[in-house]
């Protein structure tokens, strides 16, 4: 099973005629809410105050999806195919990894931390 690369996030624009004007806003972001003559003045204001908060990272609208999802089922064949498909720097790499931890020095039974 692959790991997703992308969140969806859902905006929803709403507006609607008032006695000033048109009025358009975001739901659910505060700061977003413009007021013009005109309905596609309302929603531009709109839109650019959404884009200022965003890139002023006033609001978390990309969450990165957790993987492996929670309770889910995860196997040692899964974390294989995960290390299959991750890149690695050269063919031998994994190899010269893999020599490095086996030729590691044995340790004591007891440690620095023990004493």
């Amino acid at each position: 099973m692959a790991a997703p690369n992308t969140a969806n996030t859902s905006l929803r624009l709403r507006t609607e005629r008032r006695v000033e004007g048109w009025y358009a806003e975001i739901e659910g972001v505060s700061g977003t809410g413009s007021l013009d003559g005109t309905p596609e003045g309302a929603i531009a204001t709109t839109l650019r105050k959404f884009a200022a908060i965003v890139e002023n990272h006033q609001l978390d609208l990309v969450r990165e999806p957790a993987w492996p999802p929670p309770d889910a089922e995860f196997t040692g064949g899964d974390l294989i195919r995960l290390w299959d498909r991750a890149t690695h720097p050269d063919a031998g790499w994994a190899d010269d990894v893999e020599h490095a931890t086996a030729n590691q020095p044995i340790t004591s039974d007891t440690s620095a931390w023990d004493s």
